[in-house]
């Protein structure tokens, strides 16, 4: 369920409702032909105190595990009928075409097999996306209502997917009987199977909304050519997946975890033509350094107060005993309050987290760069921007001391070497940063979803009981930074989640 896009000239944001527990923020981002291209994303959080969710409580380790950081290459932009047009020559189509016949005339390299094999995936991810676009696109024109010229256009746009598919589809058969040669190495003819179950539940999935949409459109007279094309080419898709063996499909019957599951692994499989690694260093020592530090001014006030109290008392003596016992309670909480003063502030200079962008395809070459830090932040230290943003839809002056809250920091920095990227990849020239925020922690004290209260009836005077939602608002505040020569281009999101006991109710976009 998308909840909103918005863009910025290199930078696109999308923000989605993932399930109950769960939320992502998806970023597109154009390289830059510089040496680096870098932007930061500062994320904070406003959470109810109601919650119970402070730095007491929620520590690093709870943020980090609780958060998940997806980077891939973006998936090329190409049209259904390019992909197989062989004027196209950055098509994965006829890259794998050029590699089958040099496998099978046996001048092919163990690089070119390689290539081979993730051309095939990149080829799921390519026509994946154009159906998943078209599907979106279509859907979205019926329920705007579109009629006249722009009803008779949405049809001639229909009628032309089904034909590229029909074309797609030959295309693909006609490259299956190339690869089913002997001479092709086992993980080539595996890997194109897969690709062809997926591009097949992709197809139905797809075509099955669309026809969907028409139907609870009550358009069936205006399309109804089109929807009988669309049954037809669902229904040879799922028969195509049964004759080949492919166990992905719904049985009425069931659980159907075999088609979920399976789905699922296919979708990894294809999507891994794209992934970016990350090799994760931990600076760790860097804090435990300055954790030491507080500890050993703490352990050096209670031994001034000691040696003080050895000059001024008798050591058996009560005022003895007293300064002793206080010093060190004042020492326990000086080194929790350096701790804290030490975490608040070392996220400007030191990141919780460094890590490495690898490129699995360019023989883990390091391309990039990400840097994390999470902190818990006071009111009063936060930023004007962020304030007014955040405060954007109050309707009163005094609203702020009405919901009072915790507020946490999470912030990346992201560097790339477009230069690497570039020389290896012809048609990889953006990225796609994904973080999937976990808020199963946040309602583990809240009250039950539903409270009973007891009303009037206005007009019979009877007394009666309906039961209310009980839900609390967690604020996020997103500021892009994206650096563009020597100035920085700045962008903001605001989302509202509403949630409950049982996980994420909705989430709703604050127009900023």
């Amino acid at each position: 369920m998308s909840i909103f896009e918005e863009s910025v000239e290199f930078l696109d944001s999308d923000i989605r409702f993932h399930d109950s527990q769960r939320f992502e923020v998806k970023l597109d981002i154009e390289l830059e032909a510089p040496r680096k291209s870098s932007y930061e994303i500062e994320t904070y959080f406003f959470v109810p105190s109601a919650l119970n969710i402070n730095q007491r409580t929620y520590s690093k380790t709870d943020f980090y595990n609780n958060l998940q950081n997806f980077i891939r290459f973006k998936t090329p932009p190409m049209d259904l009928d390019k992909i197989c047009d062989e004027r196209t020559e950055n098509s994965p189509y006829n890259k794998i075409k050029k590699g089958i016949a040099a496998i099978q005339s046996g001048s092919a390299t163990t690089s070119r097999e390689e290539e081979v094999y993730n051309e095939i995936k990149l080829l799921g991810c390519a026509s994946r996306d154009y159906i998943k676009g078209y599907n979106s696109f279509f859907i979205e024109e019926v329920k705007k209502g579109a009629a006249g010229a722009e009803g008779r256009m949405l049809s001639e746009n229909l009628k032309r997917l089904l034909d590229e598919l029909e074309f797609f589809r030959k295309k693909i058969g006609e490259l299956k009987q190339r690869i089913s040669s002997p001479v092709v190495p086992c993980r080539i003819r595996d890997a194109f199977s897969f690709f062809e179950e997926y591009i097949s539940i992709i197809c139905e999935e797809n075509l099955t909304s669309i026809l969907y949409a028409l139907e609870k459109s009550g358009r069936k007279k205006e399309f109804r050519e089109e929807m009988q094309r669309l049954v037809g080419a669902i229904r040879w898709e799922n028969n195509f997946r049964r004759r080949n063996n492919y166990l992905s499909y719904i049985k009425e019957d069931g659980e159907n975890e075999i088609f979920t599951f399976r789905r699922s692994a296919l979708k990894k499989f294809i999507s891994s033509a794209l992934y970016l690694k990350t090799k994760v260093s931990e600076w760790e020592g860097v804090y435990q350094v300055f954790f030491g530090l507080a500890a050993g001014v703490a352990m050096l006030f209670a031994v001034i107060v000691t040696i003080y109290a050895q000059k001024k008392y008798q050591i058996n003596s009560i005022p003895f005993i007293v300064l002793v016992v206080v010093s060190y309670i004042f020492k326990d909480r000086i080194k929790d309050w350096l701790k804290v003063w030490f975490s608040k502030r070392m996220t400007k200079w030191f990141s919780d987290r460094r890590l490495e962008i690898l490129d699995p395809a360019n023989n883990n070459k390091k391309i990039g760069v990400l840097k994390e830090a999470f902190t818990f932040l006071p009111a009063s230290s936060m930023p004007s921007d962020i304030l007014r943003v955040r405060n954007i839809d109050n309707i009163t002056s005094i609203d702020e001391e009405g919901k009072p809250e915790e507020i946490f920091k999470y912030e990346k920095n992201v560097k790339f070497f477009p230069e690497m990227i570039f020389k290896f990849h012809e048609e990889k020239k953006s990225i796609k940063d994904i973080m999937r925020f976990n808020i199963s922690k946040y309602p583990l004290n809240a009250d039950d979803p539903y409270v009973e209260e007891k009303y009037m009836d206005l007009k019979t005077g009877e007394i009666k009981s309906v039961a209310c939602a009980r839900v609390y608002h967690v604020n996020v505040v997103i500021k892009y930074i994206y650096k563009l020569g020597g100035s920085d281009v700045v962008n903001y999101d605001r989302i509202r989640i509403i949630l409950n006991k049982n996980g994420i109710v909705r989430i709703e976009n604050v127009k900023v």
